[in-house]
């Protein structure tokens, strides 16, 4: 076999493997998702997952890093798309980007729970995917917000993080209780320090 083709056979399948964990994460939860029934879903060997992934806690890792990534880059990409409207615009439209994506909100709830509740190593792994959300948050600032010091940067990224995820949850109970535009006036008055 080329040695081309089976490298991207490998990349094939370990996304196989992540999309079908993926979803059923989302609809059945940690727990309730066996290392078999992935397999199953992703039409692979049990085998070819234990190549790719040697444990569960590894590929739920996975899940939580591209989770993250993913919201990451979509908040940066519309930040800078958005350059030269309110701040107001900008965190509503970032606000509603990251609720819109109803399924990644399960999964975050998803993965939270088993990092929280089940898996102390997860738990860590969880808490510096958290920190560089924060981070990001910190870049997001200074992509659209007026200066300010570094402490209060942090504060307002950490504010921010707890925000959407207060946001997420309560967007999954119910979509309609949620003024997305009022919450991101008042947190545009907050860091315009208002």
């Amino acid at each position: 076999m080329d040695p081309h083709t089976k490298q991207e056979d490998m990349y094939n399948n370990r996304q196989k493997i992540i999309d079908a964990a993926t979803a059923l994460v989302m609809e059945r939860g940690v727990k309730g998702t066996s290392l078999a029934d992935i397999a199953n879903a992703a039409g692979i060997s049990k085998g070819t997952l234990f190549y790719h992934f040697a444990a569960k806690d590894e590929l739920i890792y996975e899940l939580t890093e591209k989770h993250f990534d993913e919201i990451t880059r979509s908040k940066l990409k519309k930040a800078e798309q958005m350059q030269g409207s309110s701040l107001q615009e900008i965190l509503q439209e970032s606000i509603l980007g990251i609720l819109h994506a109803e399924n990644r909100g399960k999964l975050n709830l998803y993965l939270l729970q088993e990092a929280v509740i089940e898996n102390p190593a997860l738990k860590s792994r969880f808490a510096d995917k958290y920190m560089e959300f924060q981070n990001t948050m910190l870049q997001f600032l200074n992509m659209v917000a007026p200066p300010m010091d570094n402490d209060r940067a942090i504060a307002v990224s950490r504010l921010l993080v707890a925000v959407l995820d207060g946001l997420i949850i309560q967007w999954l109970l119910d979509p309609d209780a949620i003024p997305v535009k009022d919450i991101a006036a008042v947190i545009a008055l907050i860091i315009n320090n208002e």
